[in-house]
């Protein structure tokens, strides 16, 4: 059904039948005696609780039949897991006299547990198929109860409780929660009733939506229900919105530093401690793109206490000096867990070099020793000019050196910074004596070299991001420390790691979690790579960002 589909009742429950007409006609068209349907208080188990009475039983057989009739009927305990497991299931029934009655314990838990949440818009127009007017006011007042009782009806609030109480009238809470109106409609004809929340939001066009018999008997039945301690559950499934489209000037107008930082620490807290409830993160997918000479990545990560999924594609190549194609391209994807829709899609390139640059600064506010004066930065592209920045808001460094494979590149990056910078014409004369040094550079043999690198000084490591790619040489990294945001990821992608064959010390997050020691007195070396969770917690920082924007506009 398109817009809005309601399922009621979706725990499972017991039924004790009693004869009647209903019994007698589901007797008849199933084939059966009716003594075969009906069963003696001897015959219930007792572990089957709590049962339905006479009249709950009537409707339950009824409902049974329709659902027969629309050919929506599945039967077996395998049959009723099987619908739970993949969320089609809208009612179980379950025999009193099932023998084993253990072949069907499970069903009430797997209910319980495949609890779903409902997402409201301000308006509401329910289109009931083939009833009376009158029974389309019963209608609108059971499904307006449902909506009440999971709880207040605000704007785009996601709903989820377990249990609800079901008593009381729902003519009891209208006025409370919404407005509802049905106009007079000829018998036979598509009944409409309109729900309108009381918000005080206007402008939102209305979402029609329709009922099928059998979901009508589902609300009414919810109605009886209460006495018998039964859960009913509706679902409301109203179309998503589009997803927001963030481009690179906005994200970089609503990712700072400041805010991002201690995300970015707990983060990589979260992935060292390696629990799955807080962070699930494969190592980076990548592709070949032999004809352009690059690589796509694809890093999912999912922080379910959080209730982050994300995913970025990431394009990167090993560019020619004096190229002017990007040598990185990314886009950011942030989704909905639970109903798996995309959210936002946001420039990813913005994000990539903010949160790199930032983890390198966790990584010098851990290791680098607290009187460092000089930096020094190899590169002189996006990524260079990213860490300039949070680097020298961060710490108080009395010189910053760059090197460039051009004087044009060091030249334009010198003028495209506030601050001081020293243009140096090699990497020797640019590292000399650093107390922090940054490389982020296209570079796939070493540039730096351990013999040029002062005793005790930090070294973040960013470019050369595939096994046969080189930024550090073999000597800088088996003497130094070596830090990494992940191991995995080190021993799968590091070409400085793997070729060299340096000993991984520990992950950036050990040091945070306070399991690892920071070696601040030693030569260190940070080899970042850049993790799926890194983008996914910036990218939630956007998109709350700009949901806050927008909310005041």
């Amino acid at each position: 059904m398109p817009g809005v589909h309601v399922a009621a009742l979706k725990r499972a429950f017991l039924v004790r039948g009693k004869k009647n007409s209903s019994v007698k006609h589901f007797a008849e068209r199933a084939g059966i005696s009716e003594k075969q349907l009906i069963m003696t208080e001897a015959q219930v188990n007792p572990k089957a609780y709590p049962l339905a009475d006479a009249t709950l039983t009537k409707t339950i057989l009824d409902l049974v039949q329709q659902a027969s009739n629309y050919k929506q009927l599945r039967k077996g305990a395998n049959e009723a897991t099987k619908t739970l497991n993949r969320g089609i299931s809208e009612f179980i029934v379950m025999a009193a006299d099932a023998e084993p009655l253990e072949i069907i314990l499970h069903l009430p838990l797997l209910c319980e547990d495949k609890n779903v949440p409902w997402s409201c818009e301000y308006y509401l127009d329910v289109a009931v198929r083939n009833e009376s007017h009158e029974e389309t006011v019963q209608c609108a007042e059971s499904f307006l109860h449902c909506l009440y009782t999971l709880g207040p009806l605000t704007p785009s609030l996601l709903l989820r409780r377990k249990h609800m109480d079901l008593e009381g009238k729902a003519s009891r809470h209208m006025n409370a929660a919404a407005d509802l109106t049905v106009p007079d409609t000829p018998t036979g004809k598509s009944g409409k009733f309109r729900i309108q929340w009381k918000s005080g939001v206007t402008g939102n066009q209305p979402k029609t939506v329709s009922l099928d018999p059998i979901t009508c008997q589902c609300l009414e039945l919810c109605n009886t229900t209460h006495s018998h301690s039964l859960v009913g559950l509706a679902e409301t499934q109203v179309m998503t919105d589009p997803p927001v489209v963030i481009w690179e000037d906005e994200v970089r107008q609503l990712l700072h530093y400041r805010a991002l930082l201690p995300r970015l620490e707990e983060a990589l807290g979260k992935f060292s401690r390696r629990d799955s409830a807080e962070v699930i993160q494969p190592v980076r997918t990548t592709i070949t793109l032999q004809k352009h000479h690059g690589f796509l990545g694809l890093m999912p990560s999912y922080m379910e206490n959080d209730g982050i999924l994300c995913t970025k594609l990431v394009c990167f190549y090993n560019r020619e000096a004096g190229s002017t194609l990007p040598a990185t391209q990314a886009t950011v994807l942030l989704l909905d867990s639970e109903y798996g829709n995309v959210k936002a899609v946001m420039d990813g390139d913005a994000i990539t070099n903010m949160r790199t640059a930032a983890v390198s600064a966790i990584s010098a506010k851990l290791l680098m020793r607290p009187e460092a004066e000089v930096l020094a930065i190899l590169g002189t592209g996006n990524q260079a000019l990213s860490h300039y920045n949070v680097f020298t808001e961060l710490f108080s460094f009395k010189e910053v050196r760059v090197w460039s494979h051009t004087r044009e590149g060091a030249e334009r990056f010198r003028n495209s910074v506030s601050g001081p910078v020293t243009a140096c014409v090699s990497v020797e004369e640019a590292v000399r004596g650093a107390d922090a040094i940054v490389t982020v550079t296209r570079c796939t043999e070493p540039v730096l070299f351990g013999q040029w690198v002062k005793p005790g000084a930090h070294v973040a490591a960013v470019g050369a991001c595939r096994p046969n790619w080189r930024e550090l040489d073999d000597v800088l990294m088996k003497e130094a420390v070596v830090y990494v945001d992940s191991r995995e990821g080190a021993m799968a992608e590091s070409g400085d790691v793997i070729r060299s064959g340096a000993e991984v010390f520990a992950e950036l997050g050990d040091v945070i979690n306070g399991t690892k020691s920071a070696h601040r007195g030693k030569t260190t070396v940070f080899k970042s790579l850049g993790m799926a969770v890194e983008d996914a917690v910036s990218a939630k920082l956007v998109f709350d960002q700009w949901k806050s924007r927008n909310s005041h506009t």
